[in-house]
Parts: C-alpha cells; sequence; structure tokens
C-alpha cells in the first residue's frame, strides 16, 4: 500500500478515522507493504492510539512479535521518531537488545532518554553514559540518571564528568597567546600524526569512516559546549592528534575518552598539560590503565601530591605502581583510604600494610 502523501498522511488518515476497519486491522498486524521504519511507526501509533481495544491489542502484540533484529536496526536509526523511541524504551517488556540499540542512539528523543534512564537492566546505564552526545543534547535528563538507585561508584563519577566537563563548565577557548611549540614537541606532534594516519589508512580498509554533518557555528555559550563534542566527531585520527596537542583544555577532555589509544595517548604527550590538568585526568575514574601509568612516569606531574593521591586511588592503577606510591602517602588519607569501600580491595590492603607497618615503627 502507498500513498500519496506518505507515512505521514497515512498516520493521519488513520487518526481522523477515515480507512476502514479492514486496513486497519491489516496496519496493526504488519501486512502493510512499509518499510519497516514507517510500518513500526503505523503500527505504534494503533498500539497507543487506537479508539479500539482490538486494533490496540493486534498492533502491540505484532511490535512484540516482530524479529528483534529489525527491531533494534529501526532502534539504531538516527531517523527514528519521538513516538516510536518512546513507546519501547517505555515498554517494561521491551527486549534487552532492543533497548540497548536505543540507549546508544544520539537522537533518541528526551522524553525516551527520560524512561530509559528509569530502566534497570545491567547494560543501559553503561551504554547511556558512554552516549555522551545524547546526554549532552539533553542535559536535563542527568538529574534523572543520577538519582539512579543502580549507579555504581564508577558510573556516578562518570555522571559527575560529564555534567562537570560537558553541561555546568562554559567551554574553554583556545589559547591564543600560547607560546610556540619547541622543534622536539613540534616533532612529537609530527610522530603522531603520522602515526594516526596509518591508523586511519588501516581502519578505511575495513570499515569506512563515518563523518557527521556539519553543524554550523554555535552562537550561545551552551551550543558552543555541544559543539566542540560534535565538530571533534566529524574529525579524522590525524586531525583528532594535532587538537590533542594544540586544543583547549574542554577539547583535550573530550580526547583524552576517544576510544583511539593513539589519540588519548597524545593528549598527555601535549606540552600544554599542567598539573593540575594531570590531577584531573587522575581522578577520572573511565581513565585506561595505560593513560594511568602514562600519568605516573611523568615525574613533572607527580611532584604534585593529589595527582599521586588520584593515581593511587584510581582503580585501574597497576598494584606495582600504588606499592611504590604508597610511601608518599600522608597517614591523613591513609585512615581515610582505609574506609573507602569504592577502592578495589587490593588497593585496601596495600593500605592497610602501609598504615600497620607505620604504626609498628611509631611504637618501637
Amino acid at each position: 500500500m502507498s500513498t500519496p502523501e506518505g507515512v505521514d498522511g497515512l498516520l493521519q488518515r488513520l487518526a481522523d478515522g477515515e480507512l476502514p476497519d479492514n486496513v486497519r486491522l491489516a496496519a496493526a498486524r504488519g501486512a502493510l507493504p512499509l518499510p519497516i521504519r514507517d510500518l513500526m511507526r503505523v503500527q505504534v501509533f494503533l498500539a497507543s492510539e487506537d479508539p479500539y481495544d482490538e486494533v490496540r491489542s493486534l498492533a502491540a502484540q505484532a511490535l512484540v512479535q516482530r524479529n528483534v533484529s529489525d527491531t533494534v536496526a529501526v532502534m539504531a536509526d538516527e531517523g527514528i521518531t519521538s513516538e516510536v523511541a518512546t513507546y519501547f524504551a517505555a515498554d517494561p517488556g521491551t527486549p534487552a537488545p532492543v533497548v540497548e540499540a536505543l540507549a546508544q542512539n544520539s537522537a533518541c528523543s528526551e522524553t525516551a532518554l527520560n524512561h530509559l534512564a528509569a530502566r534497570h537492566e545491567p547494560g543501559i546505564l553503561d551504554r547511556l553514559l558512554r552516549n555522551e552526545v545524547l546526554l549532552i543534547r539533553c542535559p536535563d535528563s542527568l538529574a534523572l540518571l543520577e538519582r539512579h538507585a543502580a549507579l555504581s561508584p564508577g558510573q556516578r563519577d562518570r555522571l559527575a564528568e560529564i555534567r562537570l566537563h560537558f553541561v555546568e563548565r562554559p567551554l574553554a577557548r583556545a589559547e591564543p597567546d600560547a607560546a610556540p611549540l619547541e622543534p622536539e614537541v613540534a616533532q612529537q606532534v609530527v610522530e603522531a600524526m603520522v602515526a594516526a594516519e596509518e591508523y586511519e589508512r588501516e581502519s578505511a580498509t575495513s570499515a569506512p569512516t563515518a563523518r557527521a554533518a556539519d553543524h554550523g557555528e554555535p552562537d550561545t555559550e551552551e551550543e558552543q559546549r555541544k559543539h566542540a563534542m560534535f565538530r571533534i566527531l566529524d574529525m579524522n585520527t590525524a586531525e583528532k592528534v594535532k587538537l590533542a596537542f594544540l586544543g583547549s583544555a574542554e577539547e583535550r577532555v573530550i580526547l583524552l575518552r576517544d576510544s583511539n589509544r593513539v589519540v588519548a595517548s597524545s593528549v598527555l604527550k601535549s606540552p600544554r598539560v599542567s598539573a593540575k590538568d594531570a590531577e584531573a585526568y587522575a581522578n577520572m575514574r573511565s581513565l585506561s590503565e595505560e593513560l594511568i601509568v602514562m600519568i605516573s612516569n611523568k615525574r613533572e606531574w607527580m611532584r604534585n601530591y593529589q595527582v599521586i593521591l588520584g593515581v593511587v586511588r584510581h582503580p585501574k592503577s597497576p598494584p606495582r605502581i600504588i606499592m611504590n606510591l604508597m610511601q608518599l602517602v600522608k597517614d591523613r588519607e591513609l585512615r581515610l583510604m582505609l574506609k573507602d569501600r569504592n577502592l578495589p580491595e587490593t588497593t585496601r590492603q596495600q593500605v592497610r600494610r602501609t598504615f600497620l607497618a607505620r604504626t609498628k615503627r611509631r611504637q618501637r
């Protein structure tokens, strides 16, 4: 079945009651010759809005019985409508793969996001927290996620980072008066960009790089914060590496979470990263072990006591590094860490051994 006005016109005619019962029932069953995305729009409308119980029940049943892989594809589609997204996000019986696909879709509506934020499936929260573009676009939903009873300490920290860096703080401007790079640093940039370009070429043979649409120039501070994320998403690896060396503090925070190791590690090689920046990085619980090790190997940063504490407390710090740094931790922090149940058990054991050893030495 096709209509000159498309699926929107079909929905309007259904809403106006202009179509006969046999067509409504066929649409509810999913028997109309429409693309799956459009057909599901029709079925969701009928399951939610049709005045007849039989039609609503039939449409709802057909949506449940649809092949999960087809539904997942619609949930992942950037063209998904708010009505369809909200229907599946709000239904407690929606299969986990469907909800997870929706949680990863940056085009998900805020209403659907609010329903997702209230769900309790184990994988939903992790996927939402990785969908920074969605959370930046819908900052009011952060409050719902922050009240979620099932949040782990690491997830709470991740939410706090998103709120701090992408919602509350204005996007930092690039430093226009920064001194030119030293020759050896410039060489590092070149080497990193060469490595990044090689990575791009290798990746291109297996999967083409998706490029984001042009989002235009931002006008307000809120748009500027969001624009930074969109602009970085639109960059290839070489461009991200260059920005990691030369960009603003806010841009470096975004790039530090990049899944590409070349990009993330380039942030820590930037001459513009200060000990204060390193302190903030060391307290980001989402940071990888590799990056924590890089921070711990930077002598200039490790002269900062707060950086030492951040590395020691970090859940991904290797035990050997914690052991080496533990002697530098003051008694006050050791006592606090003894009571901190968010620390890994191996770290707490090392804290306990260090504290007991110091206590015994004082008693002699």
